[in-house]
């Protein structure tokens, strides 16, 4: 018998809220785009939320003070989600999300 999925419960701070309306409001206005921000919002909450499987998958930022905070980074085209795993409470927390221009 295979053992049920661990499944995290993925939140998201007030400050990357904050920096996904940011990042709409910039392409939707700045850029006008408002499709493509559309389009890049529902792509990036959907990865967003898919964090709830294997958030360890992704890799750890190797700079400080995150790496010894264990502070992980997710690769959305071009923003990085910075987020923390607590596995004892099973629970995923992003912190930020911001452009990175790869």
């Amino acid at each position: 018998m295979r053992a049920a999925k661990q499944e995290y419960r993925v939140t998201v701070t007030t400050q990357a809220r904050d920096d996904l309306r940011r990042i709409y409001r910039f392409v939707a206005d700045e850029m006008m785009l408002r499709q493509t921000a559309a389009q890049q919002q529902r792509r990036l909450r959907r990865e967003l939320e898919m964090l709830r499987f294997s958030p360890a998958r992704h890799q750890a930022v190797p700079v400080e003070p995150w790496q010894s905070r264990g502070v992980r980074s997710l690769f959305v085209g071009p923003y990085a989600a910075l987020y923390l795993v607590d596995e004892d409470k099973e629970q995923v927390s992003v912190l930020r999300v911001m452009y990175c221009g790869i």
